[in-house]
């Protein structure tokens, strides 16, 4: 069976040139292929959902504040959905991306897909919490991005 992803978009859709569609495509279809974790998200159709928002300071903030009880601003917040068929939500704060590609030097493009991967694997279970979890979450990440050529790359 084929395997499709409907990816349901609000706030920007582009962002500084970085197509945010099609790279949202490419990861989260590299996420889930690499996965044994993810079957139980794909619909008995082959298909499932995600829901991707590129949203503000303020905005994430807000959520981050209601939903973690953390009142601060954060790159990405992840909601799991409790159904098949729908990994869940993945919110990207848009100027700690851009902060963040500029501190670590590498483009927007390759932050943003570092962050939605990120927000992939918490949608999956995956935690940073302890070193080990992190080690884990961080061996997976990498290996994703550099195999979609998403790896460490100069400005």
């Amino acid at each position: 069976m084929k395997q499709s992803v409907k990816i349901y978009f609000s706030g920007l859709k582009r962002l500084s040139g970085i197509d945010i569609p099609e790279i949202s495509q490419k990861i989260t279809i590299g996420v889930l292929q690499s996965e044994k974790k993810a079957a139980w998200h794909i619909a008995d159709n082959g298909a499932f959902g995600l829901s991707v928002a590129i949203v503000g300071k303020r905005e994430i903030r807000k959520l981050n504040k209601k939903w973690r009880g953390n009142d601060k601003v954060t790159d990405v917040l992840s909601f799991p959905a409790d159904e098949p068929g729908l990994l869940g939500d993945a919110i990207i704060c848009a100027e700690k991306l851009k902060a963040q590609a500029k501190l670590y030097g590498h483009s927007e493009t390759r932050e943003f897909a570092f962050l939605l991967t990120h927000s992939l694997y918490h949608l999956l279970g995956y935690d940073h919490e302890t070193p080990d979890e992190e080690l884990v979450m961080r061996e997976k990440q990498t290996a994703i991005l550099n195999s979609l050529h998403f790896g460490i790359d100069k400005k």
